[in-house]
C-alpha cells in the first residue's frame, strides 16, 4: 500500500515539473491553429511589446492561426499602447496576407484583437477601454487615426464614457483597390455563371389563332299573304 503512494507521488510530481509535458501541450496547441499563453511583462511589471510581437511572428510562422495572450491591461497601459501607441500596427504587419484566417488577441481587462480574413482585409477591435470625456466627434477621429495610422480596413473601439455609459464606435477605411478588386471578382463571377448556364431553349412561338368565321344571318323570313276568307257554301239565293 506504502509503495502504491509513493508512485502515485512520483507520477503527480513528474507530470507538475516536467518541462517536456508543458512544452508537447502547447504544441498540440499549435497543431490546432490555437496557441494560448500568458501575456509577457518585464521586471518591472510593464508589459514586454518585443516579446509580444517575437511570439507572433514565431507563432505564425510555425503555423498557428489564433493567438491568445491571456493578462490584465489597465486603463493606462490600454490607451498608452493600444489607443496610441503602435502595439496595434506592429501587430498587424506581421499578419501575412495569404489566403488564411487568423487572429492575435490579448485577453482580458480589456479585449483586445488583430484579425485579417482570408480575403485579405484587417480589422481591429478594443474593448474595455475607458473614454473618459470624450465626445463622439473625438472618438470617431480616435477610430479614424487609429485605422490610417495602423493600416487596417476597420477599427471598432467600445468601452465606458465619463458617466459609465457604454459608448461604441466603428470606423472603415474606403480604399480604391477593394473597390476594383470587388468589381473585377463580380465579373469573374458573371463570366462563370455564363459558362456554367445552359442556353435557354427558346420556346415556339404559338400559332396564330384561326378568326372564326362570322356566322352568316338568316334572311328574314317571308311571311305570307293573309288568305281571302273563304265565302261561305249555300252563297246567296240558297235557302
Amino acid at each position: 500500500m506504502r509503495i502504491k503512494l509513493i508512485i502515485a507521488i512520483l507520477l503527480v510530481a513528474t507530470m507538475l515539473f516536467s518541462p517536456g509535458i508543458a512544452s508537447a501541450g502547447e504544441a498540440h496547441a499549435a497543431d490546432n491553429g490555437e496557441v494560448r499563453m500568458a501575456l509577457p511583462r518585464k521586471e518591472d511589471g510593464t508589459i514586454d511589446t518585443a516579446a509580444i510581437l517575437q511570439q507572433v511572428r514565431a507563432r505564425i510562422a510555425a503555423g498557428a492561426r489564433e493567438i491568445l495572450f491571456r493578462g490584465d491591461v489597465n486603463p493606462h497601459e490600454a490607451r498608452r499602447l493600444l489607443l496610441q501607441g503602435r502595439l496595434i500596427e506592429d501587430i498587424a504587419a506581421r499578419i501575412p496576407d495569404d489566403g488564411v484566417d487568423r487572429e492575435v488577441r490579448v485577453r482580458g481587462m480589456v479585449d483586445a484583437r488583430v484579425q485579417r480574413s482570408a480575403g485579405g482585409e484587417l480589422r481591429a477591435r478594443i474593448e474595455g477601454v475607458h473614454l473618459g470625456t470624450m465626445g463622439a466627434a473625438q472618438r470617431h477621429d480616435l477610430a479614424r487615426r487609429l485605422a490610417l495610422q495602423s493600416g487596417v480596413d476597420r477599427v471598432r473601439i467600445q468601452g465606458l464614457d465619463a458617466s459609465g455609459e457604454r459608448v461604441r464606435v466603428d470606423y472603415r477605411v474606403e480604399r480604391p483597390e477593394r473597390g476594383e478588386r470587388a468589381r473585377v471578382e463580380h465579373i469573374r463571377m458573371e463570366r462563370a455563371e455564363r459558362v456554367e448556364r445552359p442556353e435557354r431553349v427558346e420556346r415556339p412561338e404559338r400559332p396564330e389563332r384561326i378568326e372564326r368565321f362570322e356566322r352568316v344571318e338568316r334572311p328574314e323570313r317571308i311571311e305570307r299573304p293573309e288568305r281571302p276568307d273563304k265565302p261561305e257554301r249555300g252563297g246567296p239565293g240558297r235557302r
